[in-house]
């Protein structure tokens, strides 16, 4: 009787152990199906929700790299928490006519999906000093590379003329952009009224890693990976 009441214990001990171990080590991020991939092909994707929770849950020495990490971390959580506030309201609605989405009463703003036009603006603010970069490689990036230290005479006259003119240019890119970025955000808050609003289905996914660079993903992989690792 004592050997099987120390049996149980010892099976329920162990699957408590296995919260943590039975996860594999990761090896990538999936930007596509917004997961990460195991090192071993027969374990399943790991979540992004459950990746960063079980850093959250299990750190105890913070790191360099984990602290580096905590305000990305933050941003994706208040995301998240956006997602699973607006997946309520979505469950809850009815599905439209023509099958697109979910059908809800909720307020309706001027500008309902500001990210648009966030993300135009900086293309538009960023475009001219793209283009600056392309040209400066193109025209000046080859003499720069062939000339030494001691063969330099000094900086272009026709290279320093265009840079003068060229940064002037920019603020026709800056000054449109920052001004349609302005102009999303004043609009995703000004309310025209309260009605019938379509949820798009394709609107419903989890928030993926876009505002982390390659660099920091792979950090957190890192730490992810100390974590569970015996």
């Amino acid at each position: 009787m004592i050997k099987n009441i120390t049996t149980i214990l010892l099976l329920i001990g162990s699957l408590f152990a296995l919260d943590i171990e039975d996860k594999r080590l990761i090896f990538s991020y999936n930007s596509e199906d917004n997961n990460f991939m195991a090192e071993d092909s027969t374990v399943i994707d790991i979540s992004v929700p459950e990746f960063i929770s079980t850093i959250e849950n299990n750190i105890e020495n913070w790191d360099t790299l984990y602290t580096a990490l905590l305000n990305k971390i933050k941003i994706y959580n208040s995301h998240l928490d956006e997602y699973h506030s607006l997946k309520k309201i979505y469950d809850a609605g009815t599905e439209s006519l023509d099958g697109s989405g979910k059908i809800i009463m909720a307020d309706i703003y001027l500008i309902e999906i500001p990210k648009d036009w966030y993300v135009s603006g900086l293309i538009i603010a960023l475009t001219p000093y793209i283009v600056y970069e392309s040209i400066t490689e193109l025209f000046y990036g080859e003499e720069e590379e062939n000339d030494s230290w001691f063969t330099r005479s000094g900086p272009d006259p026709a290279e320093e003329k265009f840079q003068d003119k060229y940064f002037k240019y920019n603020f026709y890119g800056i000054i449109p952009g920052a001004a349609i970025y302005i102009m999303g955000y004043i609009g995703s808050k000004i309310k025209l009224g309260h009605g019938e609003k379509v949820i798009k289905h394709s609107e419903m996914e989890e928030p993926k890693l876009l505002f982390f660079n390659q660099d920091e993903i792979e950090a957190a992989i890192k730490v992810y990976n100390r974590l569970i690792e015996p």
